[in-house]
């Protein structure tokens, strides 16, 4: 019986946060959002901006359509990953969101796994070093606000 209501617990802690942004990273997040008073142009433009300076390279800026693809950025010595990132800006009340998903390329013998980052505990997974990077990023944006997600 302890052992179904543990299960159920963690279930129901699980779904809580499939369903809603908390404030602060948890195990497993895969979505960074940062809320500003921003239009949707100048949020995407300032987020572009900082992205550069950080040393990607925008693959495509779309403002009409709300969103930005960085081009891939090795990182690492020994096995070496390729980090990419996309951001879509969001019209919400008073304001702009911009979603931020990530993903990063390993090469695997004659082949490459492609893998969504996520935040978890310690910094070793590329997974985790993927998400630490944008989100440097993301707690950068003056006067933003910064969230966090699971999405399927």
């Amino acid at each position: 019986m302890k052992l179904l209501l543990l299960f159920c617990l963690l279930f129901v802690t699980r779904l809580a946060h499939a369903q809603g942004e908390v404030g602060a990273p948890f195990r497993g997040a895969n979505t960074i959002i940062v809320h500003t008073t921003d239009s949707m142009n100048v949020a995407l433009n300032k987020f572009a901006r900082v992205m550069v300076l950080e040393g990607y390279t925008i693959d495509k800026l779309d403002l009409p359509l709300g969103y930005l693809l960085t081009k891939g950025k090795p990182v690492g010595q020994i096995t070496p990953a390729v980090y990419t990132y996309k951001a879509v800006a969001l019209q919400e009340a008073g304001g702009t969101a911009l979603r931020i998903t990530g993903e990063y390329t390993i090469p695997v013998g004659v082949r490459s796994l492609t893998e969504s980052m996520f935040w978890v505990k310690g910094n070793l997974p590329h997974a985790k070093q993927c998400f630490s990077g944008v989100e440097k990023v993301a707690l950068s944006y003056v006067g933003g606000r910064v969230g966090y997600l699971l999405q399927p």
